[in-house]
């Protein structure tokens, strides 16, 4: 079958080329820990950002970026992709959360 034979098929269904999606509507990239989609807009996921705040709130009190990693770890707390906590993870939540508390 041929590609415009494929793409005919599709309109026919009503289903749109990735060409043809309204792209605003869409975000591109991984969506950041403490926050889902909803209709193409990030809204707070208040589990996740009990969790930040716990980050947060380890790091003031010390803890290194490992140590809150290892902890999340042990109490079995997911990633966003349920995978297990790095401190390079912790480092770029920390930062977004200090970028955003300027702005």
């Amino acid at each position: 079958m041929s590609h415009s034979a494929v793409i005919e098929h599709l309109r026919n269904y009503g289903i749109k080329r990735e060409t043809e999606i309204n792209k605003k509507n869409q975000l591109k990239g991984q969506i950041p820990f403490g926050f889902n989609v909803r209709n193409g807009h990030l809204i707070k996921n208040i589990r996740e950002q009990n969790i930040i705040r716990e980050i947060k709130q380890m790091h003031i009190t010390g803890f290194s970026l490992r140590e809150i990693a290892n902890e999340l770890n042990k109490r079995r707390i997911p990633t966003k992709n349920n995978g297990i906590w790095q401190a390079n993870t912790i480092r770029k939540i920390l930062l977004r959360e200090r970028t955003s508390a300027k702005n």
